[in-house]
Parts: C-alpha cells; structure tokens; sequence
C-alpha cells in the first residue's frame, strides 16, 4: 500500500489510470553482429624450425665476419630498381662495405673464395665474385629459396644434405642439377640460370 499523499495510492484518492485497451506498440531494435575474421596467425615454428633459423643467421654472420675480413663486400639487397637490379644503402666497417636494405645479404668474396661457379647461399648470406648490386631478381629469389626454405628449415645439418643431393643427383644420376637447386629454380622460375626446368 502507498503511503499517503503519494500519488497512486488508494489513501489519498486519486484515480488510478486503468491500463489502455489500444496499448501502444512498443519497437524492439535487434542488432546484428557481423562476424569478424580472427587476425592472421602465423602458426607456431617447432623447437626445430627455431633452432634451425637460428644456425642459419649465425652462419650467416660467420660468412659475412669472414668476407668483410678478408676485403669483400656484403649488402642487404631487397629493394628492385626496376631495371633489372637490386639497389643497397652502404656504410662502412673493416675491411669492406656492408650495406643493409632489407632482404638477402649478397656478399661479394674478397681473399677468401668462398663460392662456386655462380655463388653460394651459406645460410642467410650469398657469396660471389660480384658487386651485391649487380644481382639480378630471379637471382635473388632463387638464393633467397634456399635460405628461408632450405638452411632456415634444416640448419646447419643442409650443408651435408645438400652435398649429398648433388653427389647423388648429378655424379650419380646425371641430371642437371640436385634436388635442391631445382626446387630453387622452379620457387624462381628460373631465376638460378641452369636451365634445368623440364629437364627432370
């Protein structure tokens, strides 16, 4: 019961509103949730893969220490100039050039030949006889291939693999190249310059 002199309440006696024969309609709003994509993951590396990536950068900087040491040059190329070559940004240290621009490090040899015929990927650095600038886009891809998904994805044991591979593949079975550099070559479309393709 209301207490007096409140509106409302029997006491004070005032009518109480009888509820409406026409109620009015009440809206109702429904919202809708739009599903949203999960943000993109990157799926989680094994202890393996970590440790693998890990051998391969430090196997880089090792073949990096040891061009610059003995008077080569190592750039970061990754930036394409549109005329067919890779430009870098240098700053000195001892004994050579390094430059960093993001992407594959291309080291030119110095006293110490490190490379064969064309060059060689050492885990994250390609060593060669010429300026880092001068290496080409198909190049690039096709070393890049061998670092990120051979040397990043084995470590240091893909030198052993790798011989073996051209022992077996090319000595033995006499195809153009090992496994690997055709799988190079195929990431690359070619990019390696040996001409393997179609010829597996």
């Amino acid at each position: 019961m209301a207490p007096p002199g409140r509106p409302g309440g029997a006491v004070t006696g005032e009518p109480v509103p009888a509820p409406s024969a026409t109620a009015t309609p009440t809206t109702t709003t429904t919202t809708t949730t739009v599903p949203t994509a999960p943000a993109p993951t990157t799926p989680r590396r094994s202890w393996w893969e970590r440790c693998a990536g890990w051998q391969s950068r430090v196997l880089g900087n090792l073949v990096e220490w040891s061009v610059v040491r003995t008077g080569g040059q190592c750039a970061s190329v990754g930036q394409y100039s549109g005329a067919g070559q890779y430009s870098g940004v240098g700053q000195y240290v001892t004994g050579g050039e390094h430059a960093t621009a993001g992407g594959l490090r291309v080291c030119r040899e110095g006293r110490l030949r490190l490379h064969s015929k064309g060059g060689t990927t050492f885990g994250d650095v390609f060593v060669w006889d010429r300026a880092p600038a001068d290496a080409r886009k198909g190049l690039i891809a096709h070393e890049t291939h061998h670092r990120d998904a051979q040397w990043r994805r084995y470590g240091w044991v893909f030198g052993f693999m790798y011989l073996w591979a051209h022992l077996l593949d090319v000595v033995v079975r006499r195809k153009c190249c090992n496994r690997y550099e055709l799988a190079a070559e195929r990431a690359s479309n070619g990019g390696g310059g040996y001409g393997c393709l179609g010829k597996d």
